[in-house]
């Protein structure tokens, strides 16, 4: 029995085996030239972890991006510094690496006046919204003034942390497949906030909310980018056309669902 044993296992060791390196590289070379014959300019890079591939899409010239953030301007203790998120928020977009952006802020009817100086140095364009607040009728009111191909709602509490993430976006939002694009957002300790909305027995949920930030999903799905029902509007981006003639946010929807509401709305039209 113990010679049928070692007999066994001499002969599984002498199979031909296939190093990851060359599959990896036959897998790339079969998603590029996927690419190629469906005339999508791009091409397949590594991905983050072994059997992992990641296609980078040409970018289509470089379209002015128009960043559209909602806020009170509240005061907060950020880091040990007193601070206010829009100021933060403003100075973390600073660090974009994409050439072409605007920025619209909403904010309340008082504006501190460190902020007022601030939005007056960097040209930003602002306006009041209405009081009661409501989030999508602030955030219509906003893309009305936005004069970029694509529109970016992004709230005032969230900070860039990848230079790139514009032309990230831009790569999947610039497809006419694609109606709204999201990030990948974490909570201050570094757990997930946001990795796409999927909808459960008709209520959205937050997938791996408030799971540790390097949680690789379901066969590494939180790795790369991928398909999802809906993306918060914490940071959403869309094409301006796109969001113009699906009508916008619901404003019957003044703060909660509006985002989804949106998306879903992109999937059935």
């Amino acid at each position: 029995e113990r010679r049928t044993r070692d007999r066994r296992a001499a002969h599984h060791r002498r199979r031909p085996t296939v190093g990851h390196t060359e599959a990896d590289e036959g897998a790339r070379r079969a998603l590029q030239n996927h690419l190629d014959e469906t005339d999508q300019s791009g091409t397949v890079e590594p991905g983050p972890a072994p059997g992992l591939h990641q296609a980078r899409f040409a970018l289509r010239g470089t379209p002015t991006v128009s960043i559209v953030i909602p806020s009170a301007c509240r005061r907060v203790r950020i880091r040990g510094e007193h601070t206010y998120y829009l100021l933060k928020c403003l100075e973390s977009i600073q660090k974009s690496t994409w050439p072409r952006y605007e920025i619209v802020v909403l904010h309340g009817p008082k504006v501190p006046l460190v902020v007022a100086r601030r939005l007056k140095e960097e040209g930003v364009v602002h306006v009041a919204y209405e009081s009661p607040f409501n989030w999508s009728k602030a955030m219509n009111q906003g893309a009305a003034l936005a004069q970029g191909e694509h529109l970016l709602f992004l709230n005032d509490d969230v900070e860039v942390i990848t230079p790139d993430w514009l032309q990230r976006l831009v790569e999947f939002s610039q497809q006419p497949a694609v109606g709204a694009v999201g990030a990948k957002l974490f909570f201050p300790g570094g757990r997930i906030q946001h990795a796409g909305v999927a909808v459960l027995d008709g209520r959205p949920q937050h997938s791996f909310y408030a799971h540790h930030g390097e949680h690789p999903g379901y066969f590494n799905n939180l790795l790369v980018p991928r398909n999802c029902s809906a993306v918060t509007g914490a940071c959403l981006m869309t094409r301006a056309d796109v969001f113009r003639s699906s009508g916008g946010f619901d404003e019957a929807l003044p703060l909660n669902y509006n985002d989804v509401d949106y998306c879903l709305r992109l999937i059935a039209s």
